[in-house]
């Protein structure tokens, strides 16, 4: 739980036991006799009441700014799969696809991309060597035993000796792919000064032809004659002191390592598609601008309202009397007063009534949120139906105390926890015969649950509902009547 979240709770906690403080030393007397809590002075009630607007007002900017951040960081996280998704293009798994399905080409692939090679430069470095050893085997001897492995070192200048010995002092097999790998990048690091002209070139480029000239003149030094057609002249600029010199195969190194790079955009662009259909997949919740996700909530938040605004109570009451639920009784739109002034049959209607049109707006919320995550239309419509069943513009204002709403949106959002805190405010409700406190204490126990088992913005939403609960139940609960002895008159 965050210290935000943490503070929020105990400021929230603070206050309802200076709102309750009255009613908790007069509790014996609430429950046996039914006594009004004159304790708590009506400018305290008039002050807290405030306070309360206040804190359910800012709580609604809490859960708006909340939501706002999440769809902003998930925006970037989606951003940087995209990225991630985008280099996964250019990885091994195109090329073993691509190429002969030659698992060490696409291993040579891998590594080097790893090590921050671009795929033309990999694609000239993968030309050379299909010359060189074309079944890409590493441990392979060529020229009558003068030349090994991918590249057919030699010992002019020591290399492979040099090879040898440097891989025995990592831990590298000489005779392996990786080994080899990974001393052509020493090489190329600045080893072997010639080739080191080439490292930063093969980073970079673009041009896969071009880099196979390159890489056959600084690193390769085939130079000579080799008698086979595909012999060719060297006309870069990496290595001018070479220039119009003939190279053996050059033209067949080039020819290859266009091959690799063409087979590469094909089948990465193929990936490319694909990649794109799950990055549209993905970005469904964010297809939107800011503007159109607020728009969203606001619908979200209407809708649940007029769903609110519907009273079960009030229709069943007509049916079965001819006359307005808001007429009978206390005149409230809930489940007791159509128990105490209709009937016992009725309340159980508007019980079940009250829970379906919660879920009903919920269900329609669902059907509308383009696949939205759950949090994001429950939490909106759900607060949307609160007021709409504590505040509804047809009846003034005038609303029920929405317990049966409340829980079953409680369960909705937190179907095991929600659960518990509804069964042990019943029992509290049946215990103690005062629904209007087992309803504060309903939302009470599912305010660390929220924080725990959600987020900030799922704890803030039961925060929300736990205030507007204290601020409707409270005003009934010190509005009951006094009864007992009237004090006599004076005389």
């Amino acid at each position: 739980m965050s210290s935000f979240a943490l503070l929020l709770s105990l400021c929230f906690y603070a206050l309802t036991i200076n709102f309750t403080f009255g009613l908790i030393t007069d509790l014996p007397g609430l429950i046996i006799n039914d006594m009004r809590p004159d304790s708590v002075k009506p400018g305290r009630r008039r002050l807290i009441r405030r306070i309360l607007y206040v804190l359910i007002l800012l709580i609604l900017a809490g859960i708006a700014v909340t939501d706002f951040g999440r769809y902003r960081r998930e925006k970037l996280e989606l951003e940087s799969i995209r990225s991630t998704l985008s280099r996964e293009i250019e990885e091994a798994a195109p090329l073993s696809e691509a190429l002969s399905g030659s698992y060490e080409e696409s291993e040579i692939f891998r590594m080097l991309r790893a090590l921050g090679y671009s795929p033309a430069g990999i694609c000239a470095i993968l030309g050379n060597i299909a010359v060189e050893c074309p079944d890409f085997n590493a441990d392979t001897y060529g020229n009558n035993g003068y030349t090994y492995g991918l590249f057919q070192w030699n010992n002019d200048g020591d290399r492979m000796n040099s090879l040898v010995s440097w891989c025995n002092s990592r831990i590298l097999y000489p005779n392996r792919i990786e080994g080899q790998i990974y001393y052509a990048v020493h090489e190329l690091e600045g080893a072997d000064p010639i080739a080191a002209r080439l490292n930063d070139y093969l980073k970079t480029t673009e041009d896969a032809a071009e880099a196979a000239a390159e890489f056959a003149v600084g690193f390769e030094r085939c130079v000579g004659e080799s008698g086979h057609e595909t012999d060719g002249i060297y006309t870069g600029t990496l290595y001018p002191e070479c220039y119009g010199k003939t190279y053996q195969d050059l033209e067949l190194r080039i020819r290859k390592a266009a091959e690799y790079m063409q087979q590469y955009q094909t089948v990465s662009g193929k990936y490319t598609r694909t990649i794109a259909v799950e990055m549209n997949t993905l970005s469904l919740r964010h297809r939107d601008s800011d503007a159109h996700m607020h728009l969203h909530r606001l619908l979200y938040l209407i809708l649940g309202y007029l769903f609110g605004c519907i009273f079960p109570a009030d229709i069943i009451a007509r049916l079965a009397k001819g006359r307005s639920i808001f007429r009978l009784g206390n005149g409230r739109p809930d489940t007791m007063n159509v128990l105490k002034s209709v009937g016992m049959r009725e309340a159980l209607l508007t019980f079940a009534g009250d829970i379906l049109k919660t879920v009903a707006a919920i269900g329609l919320a669902y059907l509308l949120s383009h696949d939205r995550a759950l949090d994001e239309y429950l939490i909106w419509t759900g607060v949307g139906v609160v007021f709409g069943h504590y505040f509804p513009i047809l009846h003034k204002l005038h609303g029920g105390r929405g317990v049966t709403v409340i829980a079953a949106l409680l369960i909705l959002y937190m179907p095991l926890w929600g659960s518990l805190c509804c069964a042990a405010a019943f029992g509290f409700a049946l215990l103690t015969k005062q629904d209007a406190l087992g309803a504060i204490l309903l939302t009470a126990l599912a305010i660390p649950f929220g924080f725990v088992f959600k987020d900030a913005r799922g704890g803030c939403f039961v925060l929300l509902l736990c205030l507007l609960v204290v601020l409707k139940q409270g005003r009934h609960i010190l509005s009951q009547p006094k009864t007992g002895p009237r004090p006599a008159p004076e005389a």
